[in-house]
């Protein structure tokens, strides 16, 4: 499968580039087009790759991303963790959007059109990855593709559902228009537990933390929604994208990395939700130990960002991983995790690998 995926990611580079030069200059839904017939080709061969390469091997996905942001050197540190690495394209789902006609118009039409700006550096961002030819890495519509060949409809009632573990009692998006008191509504103490926004604070009243949220995301938040339909779609879209990525992970046999502890929190209560709702033990244990190996990347890369006081290319990371044997190295500390990881304990020990990893 080496060359399968290989020649996938050549003819990926080659419509990217071609894309490039009409993106600016016609409507999206003809690159909607092309990108969905390229991938729609792939999805078998892709399974496979799930299957077959990506089987007992450890594959880190970064995911729930919107661009890869190849700037961000901190980030580096995501090459060097795996057998491989993978960018879960948000490119087709981004055209999606943009491309439908309710959606130009509609309470969303702002975030569509900050969206189109995101398209353009997204596959400028993914020409230059693709020409790095970096070893191991590969960028690959994951989540896109899991649509392409399962059924997902009952995502959004397994969603719903757990949005209602937040509230006290049972509610829906339009039920909600009327509440105007979102305190008299939710759970205020199971609410502790999420985080709405980077630099949220959860000990605040929680219809402070909407507001914020509202003044971050003014972009995305349709103007007509009160206090308590906000939650609700907080919430609703908070818990699908994790529900997804979990399928995926599954499916396609990766774990999931994310930059943002936002993503991260969230993904965690629900996949603890339903560890701690499935029977099997087996089943358990392979979420367990999914959940354990995505908190520890996303530490990795959280005390990478930390020690580092200068920028750090792919190839000298890569070059000094294999001579302090850093794969060995980490794999011990995999291998010593319980479940729920204790972040302090594996903190200090990644804290110790990176000192030497970055060591002159």
């Amino acid at each position: 499968m080496n060359k399968e995926i290989n020649e996938i990611q050549i003819e990926y580079l080659k419509l990217l580039k071609v894309l490039s030069q009409r993106v600016e200059i016609e409507d999206l839904r003809g690159l909607l087009d092309e990108i969905q017939m390229f991938w729609f080709k792939k999805k078998n061969t892709l399974q496979l790759i799930g299957d077959y390469l990506f089987n007992n091997k450890e594959v880190y996905c970064l995911t729930g991303a919107t661009i890869f942001d190849i700037e961000d050197f901190d980030q580096n540190i995501f090459f060097i963790n795996g057998d491989y690495q993978v960018f879960d394209d948000p490119l087709p789902s981004y055209l999606t959007i943009v491309s439908n006609s309710d959606m130009q118009k509609g309470s969303f039409s702002n975030y569509v059109k900050k969206l189109k700006t995101i398209i353009i550096d997204l596959i400028e961002d993914e020409i230059r990855l693709l020409e790095s030819s970096i070893e191991g890495f590969y960028i690959l519509p994951l989540r896109y593709s899991l649509s392409l060949i399962t059924k997902r409809d009952s995502l959004t009632q397994i969603t719903e559902k757990l949005v209602n573990h937040f509230y006290k009692e049972k509610v829906t998006l339009n039920g909600l228009a009327n509440v105007i008191d979102i305190e008299n509504i939710v759970d205020l103490e199971a609410i502790k537990n999420i985080i709405l926004f980077e630099g949220d604070d959860p000990s605040n009243h929680v219809s402070d933390r909407i507001e914020r949220y509202k003044e971050n995301e003014s972009d995305i938040v349709p103007i007509e929604f009160n206090q308590s339909q906000v939650f609700y779609i907080i919430l609703f879209g908070n818990f699908n994208q994790a529900l997804d990525i979990i399928q995926t992970s599954l499916q396609f046999n990766i774990i999931p990395f994310f930059r943002s502890f936002v993503l991260l929190n969230n993904y965690s209560i629900v996949i603890q939700q339903i560890i701690r709702n499935t029977e099997a033990e087996n089943e358990k244990k392979i979420l367990e130990e999914i959940l354990n190996k995505t908190m520890l990347e996303y530490l990795l890369y959280f005390e990478f960002s930390k020690e580092i006081d200068k920028d750090y290319t792919i190839a000298y990371l890569k070059d000094k991983s294999e001579q302090i044997d850093f794969k060995s190295k980490i794999e011990y500390i995999k291998n010593d995790l319980q479940f729920p990881v204790d972040l302090n304990d594996s903190a200090k020990e990644l804290k110790k690998l990176i000192k030497e990893l970055i060591l002159d």
